[in-house]
């Protein structure tokens, strides 16, 4: 069993592992909220003891690890999104 994870590549000389660099947010803990949501294009939630997390990205091959909020508006309109369309279950 090799559970080096991305370390891998050096170790094994391992061309096939790459890095997946990806963004969370996190809402106020709420206890109604007591389901996930995995939906299409990466968007998913998963209520927390701490917060609600809500994802994400997927960039393949980003090896720099630095948080990057930009993301972050993108992120919440998508589960926004997800839940307008509720509202109207014809469109």
């Amino acid at each position: 069993i090799n559970c080096t994870g991305l370390g891998a590549k050096a170790l094994f000389d391992d061309d096939n592992m790459m890095p997946i660099k990806g963004r969370l947010s996190f809402l106020l803990p709420q206890s109604e909220v007591n389901y996930i949501i995995v939906g299409n294009g990466g968007l998913y939630m998963f209520p927390r003891s701490d917060g609600v997390l809500l994802g994400g990205t997927y960039e393949r091959d980003v090896y720099d690890a630095t948080p990057d909020l930009s993301k972050v508006p993108d992120i919440v309109a998508g589960h926004r999104r997800f839940f307008n369309a509720m509202d109207d279950p014809w469109s």
